[in-house]
């Protein structure tokens, strides 16, 4: 018992020294993902531990994803009571994870990883907690490698988890066996509890675990350490992939629209197919926050000069502008109502803001041109609809193509509508408008971007 309690000290140890190098600082807040097995239970003891040393401020989360039944309830209370033994405060969320894929056309998994991401993200805003703290170990590390790998992934990729990311997520545990985290909770005396569904091999990581990982291990021992440690080594040679292409593009660009990132024309000319994929890669990345699949990669990598094959994935587009190829998200502004009374300032989603204030001198000359009622909203314009602007009265699309917006890029375009004759449309990083109430007074709408549509045809700036 003497060398297994030597075992664990060592391993509080490594843990905090891994907190330490991730910039964990006295004070900081850390949510730890409990899902009441081996891997979270370990993880929240070393941590809890950790925090009156290092004055931290973990909590725990916990989804109850109601797909086990009594067996889901049971790892709920499970969880509570360990909180409560450690003094940790406990978010516990309650989600069918069933019908939340049935509802996204996403497996069973994938869903409880993005309800659970959902909560995490929740917890870590509602506390102000600087870090997330998962407990994947060395075991997932070759699962996820091996996992990749089977499924083509390339140097990016085959990186697998990172120990410490950029966003706060940190992984202390990602160097340790799940042999020697079972160990130290038996070490502690601290039970946990065990998914049934983890032994089943339906599910691919499970066959990997169950059968890929012994087998190899049982060939050469120590396979599963060298298979994380590759994974590491990989990451490494990644982020600075990422880095070195990241450096060649201009920063992205927010804009009413949303974020928008463009590959410069004469880099996108002089690159290979190859570089242009991994440039198209960082641009989806800036945009959306995650990285598009290779075939779609590798087929825009060909564009413009093969335009046969663009395969779509939904969730980022490519535009050809006058600077280069833009890549932004397809997804339009929501509909922002505006408030009612005399003067007021409204901040709109993507840095706009538009401001209504007394029309005076020669505003208060010029000829009404909006209907402001009480109804008003800033909104997305609708297809066919006709908007006012600087140059007069005519339908969005045609304001916008003739204005230089490429045709898959004018979903970003705002409208302010004021319930009563066509809506105004924006078509300036700073423009104004004279509106009139149903009482016939006059009123300036000033609206701001940061930028929004450029004129010259340099859409969008960078």
């Amino acid at each position: 018992m003497r060398r297994e309690m030597t075992e664990a000290f060592r391993l509080q140890a490594r843990v905090e020294a891994r907190l330490e190098a991730a910039g964990v600082a006295a004070g900081d807040g850390i949510v730890v993902g409990v899902s009441g097995g081996a891997d979270s239970v370990a993880l929240l003891r070393l941590i809890a531990a950790a925090a009156p040393r290092r004055r931290l401020a973990p909590v725990a989360a916990h989804l109850h994803h109601g797909l086990r039944g009594e067996a889901a309830d049971a790892d709920a209370e499970f969880v509570a009571a360990l909180c409560r033994e450690l003094g940790v405060p406990l978010y516990l969320e309650r989600e069918d994870v069933g019908a939340f894929a049935r509802a996204h056309g996403m497996s069973v998994e994938e869903a409880g990883r993005a309800l659970r991401r959902r909560l995490f993200d929740e917890v870590r805003r509602r506390t102000s907690a600087r870090w997330l703290a998962l407990g994947h170990h060395a075991d997932d590390q070759a699962e996820t490698l091996l996992l990749r790998l089977m499924r083509g992934a390339g140097l990016v990729g085959a990186g697998a988890m990172a120990e410490a990311a950029p966003d706060g997520t940190l992984r202390p545990l990602l160097a340790e066996r799940r042999a020697t985290l079972r160990a130290y909770l038996a070490a502690v005396g601290q039970p946990w509890r065990e998914d049934a569904t983890n032994a089943l091999p339906d599910a691919e990581r499970n066959r990997v675990r169950l059968g890929v990982l012994p087998a190899l291990e049982a060939a050469r021992p120590g396979s599963v350490a060298q298979l994380a440690l590759s994974a590491a080594r990989l990451r490494q040679d990644g982020d600075l992939l990422r880095a070195a292409v990241d450096a060649l593009l201009p920063p992205a660009v927010a804009d009413n629209g949303g974020p928008w990132r463009t590959v410069p024309w004469p880099l996108w000319r002089s690159a290979s197919t190859a570089l242009r994929a991994h440039l198209l890669r960082q641009a989806a990345w800036a945009v959306a926050g995650r990285y598009p699949p290779a075939p779609w990669t590798e087929a825009w990598a060909r564009w413009p000069e093969r335009r046969a094959a663009r395969p779509d994935v939904g969730w980022v587009r490519v535009a050809a502008a006058r600077d280069g190829a833009v890549l932004f998200p397809p997804t339009a502004p929501p509909a922002v109502p505006l408030p009612p009374g005399p003067r007021w300032r409204q901040a709109l989603p993507g840095g706009a803001v538009l401001e209504r204030r007394p029309a005076s001198g020669e505003e208060a000359a010029k000829p009404a041109a909006l209907r402001l009622g009480d109804g008003g909203a800033a909104r997305a314009p609708a297809a066919g609809e006709r908007v006012w602007s600087g140059r007069g009265a005519a339908t969005a699309r045609a304001l916008l193509r003739a204005h230089g917006v490429p045709p898959p890029c004018r979903d970003g375009a705002w409208v302010v509508d004021g319930g009563e004759g066509p809506p105004w449309l924006p078509l300036g990083a700073r423009d104004a408008v004279v509106a009139v109430d149903g009482e016939g007074r006059k009123w300036t709408l000033v609206w701001e971007a940061p930028p929004t549509f450029p004129t010259g045809g340099g859409w969008p700036g960078t």
